[in-house]
Protein backbone atom coordinates (compact mmCIF):
# COMPACT_ATOMS: atom_id res chain seq x y z
CA UNK A 1 0.00 0.00 0.00
CA UNK A 2 1.31 3.46 -0.86
CA UNK A 3 2.46 5.65 2.03
CA UNK A 4 1.83 8.90 0.14
CA UNK A 5 -0.90 11.05 1.58
CA UNK A 6 -3.50 12.63 -0.66
CA UNK A 7 -2.65 16.23 -1.66
CA UNK A 8 0.83 15.94 -0.19
CA UNK A 9 3.67 17.88 -1.89
CA UNK A 10 5.31 14.63 -2.99
CA UNK A 11 2.15 13.43 -4.74
CA UNK A 12 1.99 16.67 -6.73
CA UNK A 13 5.68 16.37 -7.56
CA UNK A 14 5.20 12.84 -8.91
CA UNK A 15 2.23 13.94 -11.00
CA UNK A 16 4.03 16.96 -12.45
CA UNK A 17 5.91 15.18 -15.31
CA UNK A 18 2.73 13.56 -16.67
CA UNK A 19 0.76 16.79 -16.24
CA UNK A 20 3.46 18.80 -18.02
CA UNK A 21 3.56 16.30 -20.88
CA UNK A 22 -0.21 16.37 -21.34
CA UNK A 23 -0.21 20.17 -21.16
CA UNK A 24 2.53 20.57 -23.75
CA UNK A 25 1.56 17.72 -26.10
CA UNK A 26 -2.25 17.94 -25.97
CA UNK A 27 -3.77 20.98 -24.28
CA UNK A 28 -1.57 23.72 -25.75
CA UNK A 29 -1.67 22.40 -29.36
CA UNK A 30 -5.45 21.99 -29.16
CA UNK A 31 -5.92 25.54 -27.89
CA UNK A 32 -3.59 26.81 -30.64
CA UNK A 33 -5.64 25.01 -33.31
CA UNK A 34 -8.84 26.57 -31.93
CA UNK A 35 -7.19 30.00 -31.97
CA UNK A 36 -5.95 29.60 -35.55
CA UNK A 37 -9.42 28.54 -36.68
CA UNK A 38 -10.65 32.07 -35.89
CA UNK A 39 -7.98 33.77 -38.01
CA UNK A 40 -9.43 35.83 -40.84
CA UNK A 41 -6.14 36.01 -42.73
CA UNK A 42 -4.87 33.18 -44.94
CA UNK A 43 -1.25 33.89 -44.04
CA UNK A 44 0.46 32.69 -40.87
CA UNK A 45 0.57 35.70 -38.59
CA UNK A 46 0.09 35.88 -34.84
CA UNK A 47 -1.41 39.34 -35.33
CA UNK A 48 -4.14 38.10 -37.65
CA UNK A 49 -7.61 39.49 -36.99
CA UNK A 50 -10.07 37.10 -35.35
CA UNK A 51 -13.54 36.34 -36.64
CA UNK A 52 -16.07 33.62 -37.35
CA UNK A 53 -15.74 33.69 -41.13
CA UNK A 54 -14.13 30.25 -41.34
CA UNK A 55 -16.95 28.65 -39.37
CA UNK A 56 -19.59 30.45 -41.46
CA UNK A 57 -18.03 29.07 -44.65
CA UNK A 58 -17.81 25.60 -43.12
CA UNK A 59 -21.43 25.37 -42.01
CA UNK A 60 -22.61 26.89 -45.29
CA UNK A 61 -21.45 23.75 -47.12
CA UNK A 62 -24.02 20.91 -46.84
CA UNK A 63 -21.35 18.30 -47.50
CA UNK A 64 -19.29 19.46 -44.51
CA UNK A 65 -22.24 19.62 -42.13
CA UNK A 66 -23.47 16.21 -43.26
CA UNK A 67 -20.02 14.74 -42.69
CA UNK A 68 -19.82 16.38 -39.25
CA UNK A 69 -23.22 15.03 -38.18
CA UNK A 70 -22.39 11.57 -39.53
CA UNK A 71 -19.11 11.56 -37.61
CA UNK A 72 -20.80 12.61 -34.37
CA UNK A 73 -23.50 9.94 -34.76
CA UNK A 74 -20.88 7.27 -35.42
CA UNK A 75 -18.85 8.42 -32.40
CA UNK A 76 -21.91 8.35 -30.13
CA UNK A 77 -22.85 4.86 -31.36
CA UNK A 78 -19.31 3.62 -30.83
CA UNK A 79 -19.17 5.11 -27.33
CA UNK A 80 -22.47 3.49 -26.34
CA UNK A 81 -21.50 0.04 -27.60
CA UNK A 82 -18.00 0.08 -26.11
CA UNK A 83 -19.35 1.41 -22.81
CA UNK A 84 -21.83 -1.45 -22.46
CA UNK A 85 -19.38 -4.13 -23.58
CA UNK A 86 -16.53 -2.69 -21.53
CA UNK A 87 -18.59 -2.50 -18.35
CA UNK A 88 -19.98 -6.02 -18.81
CA UNK A 89 -16.52 -7.49 -19.38
CA UNK A 90 -15.03 -5.57 -16.45
CA UNK A 91 -17.90 -6.55 -14.15
CA UNK A 92 -17.49 -10.22 -15.07
CA UNK A 93 -13.73 -10.18 -14.52
CA UNK A 94 -13.91 -8.38 -11.17
CA UNK A 95 -17.05 -9.84 -9.57
CA UNK A 96 -17.49 -13.29 -11.11
CA UNK A 97 -13.88 -14.47 -11.41
CA UNK A 98 -12.61 -15.09 -7.90
CA UNK A 99 -9.03 -16.20 -8.54
CA UNK A 100 -6.63 -13.26 -9.08
CA UNK A 101 -4.48 -15.31 -11.43
CA UNK A 102 -7.44 -16.03 -13.69
CA UNK A 103 -8.44 -12.36 -13.62
CA UNK A 104 -4.98 -11.38 -14.85
CA UNK A 105 -5.08 -14.08 -17.52
CA UNK A 106 -8.40 -12.87 -18.89
CA UNK A 107 -7.22 -9.27 -18.92
CA UNK A 108 -4.02 -10.27 -20.73
CA UNK A 109 -6.09 -12.07 -23.36
CA UNK A 110 -7.90 -8.78 -23.96
CA UNK A 111 -4.57 -7.01 -24.19
CA UNK A 112 -2.89 -9.39 -26.66
CA UNK A 113 -4.54 -7.94 -29.82
CA UNK A 114 -3.11 -4.53 -28.94
CA UNK A 115 0.41 -5.93 -29.25
CA UNK A 116 -0.05 -5.84 -33.03
CA UNK A 117 -0.42 -2.76 -35.22
CA UNK A 118 -3.77 -1.23 -36.14
CA UNK A 119 -3.15 -2.03 -39.81
CA UNK A 120 -2.72 -5.74 -39.13
CA UNK A 121 -5.79 -5.82 -36.92
CA UNK A 122 -7.79 -4.06 -39.62
CA UNK A 123 -6.71 -6.49 -42.34
CA UNK A 124 -7.43 -9.42 -40.02
CA UNK A 125 -11.14 -8.56 -40.15
CA UNK A 126 -11.35 -9.30 -43.89
CA UNK A 127 -11.37 -13.11 -43.50
CA UNK A 128 -14.23 -12.73 -41.01
CA UNK A 129 -16.35 -10.05 -42.70
CA UNK A 130 -15.67 -10.75 -46.40
CA UNK A 131 -18.01 -12.38 -48.91
CA UNK A 132 -16.28 -15.72 -48.36
CA UNK A 133 -15.53 -14.93 -44.75
CA UNK A 134 -16.32 -16.85 -41.60
CA UNK A 135 -19.57 -15.02 -40.84
CA UNK A 136 -21.05 -15.49 -44.30
CA UNK A 137 -20.01 -19.12 -44.52
CA UNK A 138 -21.45 -19.82 -41.08
CA UNK A 139 -24.78 -18.21 -41.96
CA UNK A 140 -24.94 -20.20 -45.21
CA UNK A 141 -24.12 -23.43 -43.36
CA UNK A 142 -26.89 -22.75 -40.83
CA UNK A 143 -29.34 -21.99 -43.64
CA UNK A 144 -29.95 -18.41 -42.53
CA UNK A 145 -29.01 -16.98 -45.96
CA UNK A 146 -28.82 -18.49 -49.45
CA UNK A 147 -25.89 -16.46 -50.76
CA UNK A 148 -23.17 -14.28 -49.21
CA UNK A 149 -24.09 -10.74 -48.26
CA UNK A 150 -21.78 -7.74 -48.47
CA UNK A 151 -23.13 -5.76 -45.53
CA UNK A 152 -20.31 -6.87 -43.21
CA UNK A 153 -17.40 -5.52 -45.25
CA UNK A 154 -16.75 -1.98 -46.53
CA UNK A 155 -19.92 -0.74 -44.84
CA UNK A 156 -21.00 1.07 -41.68
CA UNK A 157 -21.60 -2.29 -40.01
CA UNK A 158 -18.09 -3.53 -40.72
CA UNK A 159 -16.52 -0.25 -39.66
CA UNK A 160 -18.45 -0.26 -36.40
CA UNK A 161 -17.51 -3.88 -35.61
CA UNK A 162 -13.82 -3.16 -36.24
CA UNK A 163 -13.85 0.04 -34.18
CA UNK A 164 -15.62 -1.68 -31.30
CA UNK A 165 -12.94 -4.37 -31.25
CA UNK A 166 -10.26 -1.67 -31.18
CA UNK A 167 -11.67 0.43 -28.37
CA UNK A 168 -13.40 -2.08 -26.08
CA UNK A 169 -10.20 -2.63 -24.10
CA UNK A 170 -9.84 1.12 -23.61
CA UNK A 171 -13.30 1.09 -22.03
CA UNK A 172 -12.68 -2.09 -20.03
CA UNK A 173 -9.38 -1.18 -18.38
CA UNK A 174 -10.51 1.91 -16.42
CA UNK A 175 -13.73 0.18 -15.31
CA UNK A 176 -11.73 -2.81 -14.01
CA UNK A 177 -9.50 -0.45 -12.04
CA UNK A 178 -12.46 1.42 -10.54
CA UNK A 179 -14.37 -1.73 -9.60
CA UNK A 180 -11.33 -3.29 -7.95
CA UNK A 181 -10.81 -0.19 -5.80
CA UNK A 182 -14.36 0.08 -4.48
CA UNK A 183 -14.21 -0.31 -0.66
CA UNK A 184 -15.62 -3.62 0.52
CA UNK A 185 -17.78 -1.77 3.05
CA UNK A 186 -19.78 -0.29 0.18
CA UNK A 187 -20.48 -3.64 -1.44
CA UNK A 188 -23.52 -5.11 0.30
CA UNK A 189 -25.88 -7.83 -0.83
CA UNK A 190 -29.28 -8.58 0.67
CA UNK A 191 -30.04 -12.29 1.09
CA UNK A 192 -33.13 -13.87 2.69
CA UNK A 193 -32.69 -15.23 6.21
CA UNK A 194 -33.97 -18.82 6.27
CA UNK A 195 -34.72 -18.73 10.01
CA UNK A 196 -36.68 -15.51 10.34
CA UNK A 197 -37.83 -14.89 6.79
CA UNK A 198 -36.35 -11.39 6.96
CA UNK A 199 -33.64 -10.07 4.68
CA UNK A 200 -30.14 -9.87 6.04
CA UNK A 201 -27.23 -7.92 4.62
CA UNK A 202 -24.15 -9.86 3.60
CA UNK A 203 -21.03 -8.02 2.60
CA UNK A 204 -18.84 -9.41 -0.13
CA UNK A 205 -15.74 -8.36 -2.02
CA UNK A 206 -15.77 -8.07 -5.81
Amino acid sequence: MSTLRERSPMSYLLAFPAAAWMLGALVVPTLFIVWVSFWESRTFSLKSALGTGNYEKFFAQPAYTSLLVDTMVQAALLMAITLVLGYCIAYFIVTKVRRPGLQILLFVLLLVPFWTSVLIRTIAWIPFLGINGVINQTLIFLGVIDRPIEVFLFSRTGITMAQVSFYTLLATGPVVYVLRNIPSSLLQQEVPDAGTGSRAVRRRRP
